[in-house]
């Protein structure tokens, strides 16, 4: 089953000691993650090193990293006035 990217996804870090064979060319764009980075944030940094949405699938796959959907921001409730008191609008 294919892994699904989405840019806001957060990368959470399964395993913390880089797995990947020092001096392999995986090995910096596996140092590059830092646990709570944006898929969007990690792509941008691993571009100059060759790096693609194909790491994060591979890693995923083997269980080095996990994708967690981007945090929801709470909607800021709308407030009016009744009777001179401020109250959430309906």
């Amino acid at each position: 089953m294919a892994t699904r990217i989405n840019k806001a996804q957060v990368i959470r870090l399964l395993v913390k000691e880089n797995p990947k064979r020092e001096g392999s060319k995986s090995f910096p764009r596996y140092a590059l993650y830092r646990d709570g980075m944006t898929v969007a944030e990690y792509l941008e940094a691993v571009e100059k090193l060759g790096g693609s949405s194909a790491d994060l699938r591979w890693d995923v796959q083997r269980k080095y990293i996990a994708l967690e959907a981007a945090p929801v921001k709470a909607e800021t409730p709308k407030l009016e006035v009744v009777n001179g008191q401020a109250a959430v609008a309906a």
